[in-house]
């Protein structure tokens, strides 16, 4: 079993790749760990990842993707815009580590970043998880031991205690 791994999600393909990703990136955990958490890991995977290309890879705002959702168009804005420039040129960049009871997974866009602080400091509530806003870094901070974005926001690192 691979201790650490490197991977490039393109644009053009994000869709596809991100389940892929999310697995190949499980399969560094040991394979004794409990289900329940290989679960919400793979949760907790799938929200960061989701994130990096919806909002940083294609650039879809919060209120934006609230508008496509309302008129189940959502998955044609997210087409439309990995085919377009400077969105489909854009990468998301993924380093998860294995090593000595601890893991990390680091993902980085090539988006704008968000506004992070304003989430992970604000006191959410279990409604929260109904929302399309701030939905993913709530999962996170839930699912992993610590999660870090640079100041940018475009680049988080998570990290789980195994």
């Amino acid at each position: 079993m691979p201790e650490e791994l490197e991977l490039i999600i393109t644009a053009s393909d994000g869709a596809q790749q991100l389940a892929a990703a999310v697995e190949r990136v499980l399969a560094l955990l040991p394979e004794d760990l409990a289900p329940e958490r290989i679960h919400k890991t793979k949760l907790g995977l799938q929200e960061v990842m989701q994130n990096a290309y919806e909002h940083g890879t294609l650039g879809i705002s919060g209120s934006e993707k609230s508008q496509a959702c309302e008129t189940d168009s959502f998955e044609a804005l997210c087409k439309e815009r990995a085919s377009a420039e400077p969105y489909s040129e854009r990468i998301i960049q993924v380093h998860a580590k294995c090593a000595k009871g601890l893991f990390s997974c680091a993902v980085t866009d090539q988006g704008d970043g968000f506004d992070w602080r304003s989430l992970k400091n604000s006191a959410p509530e279990h409604s929260d998880l109904d929302s399309l806003h701030g939905r993913g870094v709530l999962i996170s901070m839930n699912v992993f031991d610590d999660v870090i974005y640079n100041a940018r926001g475009n680049a988080v690192t998570v990290f789980l205690e195994i």
